[in-house]
């Protein structure tokens, strides 16, 4: 009942027999999630007989991005290098990193690499300061290249204060979903074991058939709302920080943690901190919520979306027709409504109190 994410790649060749070739390359891309492709490194034309070229850096962010702290941090760099060439190359040569003309120099030596294969050289560790220009140059040294063009990769990076971030968990599933079923108990033992850094919450659909769900049924516009945001069409399905999907089936032991790892690392650009309080008999709950900027977020639409969810609810006897009992990190509703509260790009402290009612009728006071 999985749906891969869609995401089509088209190439297309066109040659010419009269008297010159003509090659056309078309990439068409469709991304439900509103995420960026990027492609490079297409060659066209006659392979080289030998040929190294730098392809990537791979942790060290193009561009502008965001750190996990404000004060200086050190990364090991990570290079790729590819053997384009038609020929193995068998002497050792050397791939050397600069970082703003000189402050930084590491060489480091490749002893042999075979046409067709990629190895990652990894240079002596950098201090990275946030705020601060990263002007990188990588560059192969090997005897004999006959393409210059790949030789030499630039990069620019600059990384803006942040904070450590946690990981924003969103799933849909249902109680008439026999895949559900079997994966949720991997889900919430994934997050019971990282509850510390993971916001959990679930929404259940109206599907499968017979589509009775009573935590669907409770809040069915808000749930679809969330559902046709990420234009999801199939249960289960998760979805982590809104852009990567994990690998399915969720009970693959390396699934939910490389989405996560994939993540925890990238630095968030504000914090936001809650407290709740009761009011009155229980009937309603104030949050309080502080939402931090600490470095200017990048030109967009920002909102703060508040969400009651209920941790854990039990039935007696399952409620739909895949034989689950227990249901976690319930979604009820949001406030003030799907689409949340704008919050600015300005650095600055940004103060949001939001009252809602409890329903007790339905929703488990401790939970």
């Amino acid at each position: 009942m999985k749906k891969n994410l869609q995401m089509l790649v088209v190439l297309i060749l066109a040659c010419s027999f009269i008297s010159y070739a003509q090659v056309q390359l078309k990439f068409i891309t469709k991304n439900g999630y509103g995420n960026n492709l990027y492609i490079d490194n297409v060659t066209v034309g006659n392979q080289f007989d030998v040929d190294a070229a730098v392809v990537s850096i791979n942790n060290i962010n193009n561009g502008i991005s965001y750190s996990v702290t404000t004060d200086p941090f050190v990364v090991a760099p990570s290079v790729s290098i590819f053997n384009m060439g038609k020929q193995n190359i068998t002497n050792e040569f050397t791939v050397t990193m600069t970082v703003n003309s000189g402050e930084y120099t590491s060489t480091k030596t490749i002893s042999s690499l075979n046409s067709g294969q990629f190895t990652d050289v990894v240079f002596d560790d950098l201090t990275i300061t946030p705020s601060q220009d990263v002007n990188i140059q990588v560059t192969t040294n090997l005897a004999g290249d006959e393409n210059d063009a790949n030789n030499t990769l630039e990069q620019y990076s600059m990384y803006l204060p942040g904070a450590q971030r946690n990981i924003l968990l969103e799933e849909w599933t249902s109680s008439t979903c026999g895949p559900c079923a079997s994966n949720n108990p991997s889900v919430d033992a994934f997050v019971a074991s990282n509850f510390g850094t993971v916001v959990p919450v679930k929404y259940h659909m109206n599907w499968p058939s017979p589509g009775n769900d009573p935590m669907y049924l409770y809040n069915p516009a808000q749930a679809t709302d969330r559902r046709t945001y990420y234009s999801v069409n199939s249960v289960p399905n998760v979805i982590v920080d809104g852009v990567v999907e994990p690998a399915y089936p969720y009970t693959q032991a390396s699934s939910l943690p490389d989405a996560y790892n994939s993540r925890i690392n990238v630095g968030s650009p504000l914090t936001v901190t809650v407290t709740d309080t009761k009011i009155g008999e229980y009937d309603s709950i104030k949050a309080d919520i502080t939402v931090q900027v600490i470095s200017p977020l990048i030109e967009g639409q920002y909102y703060l979306r508040v969400h009651a969810v209920e941790r854990h609810i039990h039935y007696a006897t399952a409620p739909g027709s895949n034989g689950e009992k227990d249901f976690y990190d319930v979604f009820r509703k949001a406030y003030p409504n799907s689409l949340g509260t704008p919050i600015p790009e300005d650095v600055g402290t940004y103060n949001y109190s939001i009252t809602y009612a409890v329903d007790n009728t339905t929703w488990v006071d401790s939970m």
